[in-house]
């Protein structure tokens, strides 16, 4: 089970308009385009799962439920010792006890890396489209240039023979 008030360092009190605060803050934190050269990849997803669960007050009231019934009271535990497997039959075992929180959970982690990997293509296609545009927009500079020079050579000529 993750910690997703730690994800998005919150308390368990927070409200919903912190979780929105501190959730864009995160994303703005973390998002590609902010880091250049760094795989944000997993701490996006983690951001986005956390959000899809806190942010809806039910899907939030069922995961403080069974926080406190596996972890009992967060403060002082070391939530990030907690192993998460990707074993999926695994993880539904341990949360047998509401099959509806673990889909909710499972769903979230899809969505959020669908929502990364969308993200990602956007940005490389941007990129790209970047590319192309300055490569069209130096093929006119350069164009431009060569017209100028032409010219420039032709006044030249004009004015040596006109000496």
């Amino acid at each position: 089970m993750k910690d997703y008030y730690g994800i998005l360092e919150i308390k368990e009190e927070s409200t919903q308009n912190e979780i929105k605060q501190s959730y864009r803050r995160l994303a703005f934190k973390w998002h590609p385009d902010k880091n250049p050269g760094n795989d944000t990849t997993k701490k996006m997803q983690e951001i986005i799962e956390a959000n899809l669960i806190l942010s809806n007050p039910e899907k939030r009231k069922r995961y403080d439920k069974h926080w406190h019934y596996y972890y009992g009271n967060k403060t002082g535990s070391n939530i990030s010792n907690i192993s998460n497997t990707s074993n999926t039959s695994k993880n539904r075992a341990t949360y047998n006890t509401d099959e509806t929180l673990f889909d909710w959970m499972h769903s979230a982690q899809t969505k959020s890396e669908s929502l990364v990997k969308e993200t990602l293509e956007d940005l490389l296609g941007m990129l790209n489209a970047a590319g192309k545009a300055a490569k069209e927009e130096a093929k006119k500079v350069f164009v431009y240039w060569i017209i100028f020079a032409i010219i420039g050579l032709f006044f030249f000529i004009i004015a040596r023979i006109a000496i």
